[in-house]
């Protein structure tokens, strides 16, 4: 099943898209289904310019209950008790532009570097923006 969050972007290799913005480039890692607009998790990777990479995970509300409420019985987390990831970004919706303005914004108001981790660099020959 394909969900509609790609708003028009392409699946590159079967799993990710890739926008190249002014400066930097996203990277969604969003499975072979795409992005599930209501209900979904989706590991994103920002490149710049000059090398650095930046990751974060955005998750929707509902992804969030609902992984609870399997927890719940699964036994995970103290059956439920909470739910946490490093560098978590939650959205009512999920959408590629929903992740678009979302970076963009946070740069805009410097808050980019307090919701994103730093990751290690590619090699130049891996990934090139230029």
């Amino acid at each position: 099943m394909t969900h509609d969050g790609l708003d028009g972007y392409p699946l590159v290799d079967d799993h990710k898209v890739e926008v190249r913005r002014h400066g930097y480039e996203v990277m969604a890692l969003t499975g072979v289904d795409g992005i599930d607009p209501e209900n979904d998790n989706v590991d994103v990777e920002v490149t710049f310019e000059d090398g650095g990479r930046w990751g974060a995970t955005f998750v929707t509300l509902e992804n969030i209950r609902v992984t609870l409420d399997r927890w719940r019985t699964t036994g995970d987390s103290r059956h439920g008790l909470y739910y946490w990831t490093r560098c978590m970004i939650v959205a009512p919706r999920l959408t590629i532009n929903v992740i678009l303005d979302t970076v963009d914004d946070m740069l805009a108001d410097d808050s980019f570097k307090l919701a994103f981790e730093p990751l290690e660099p590619l090699d130049q020959e891996d990934h090139d923006l230029g």
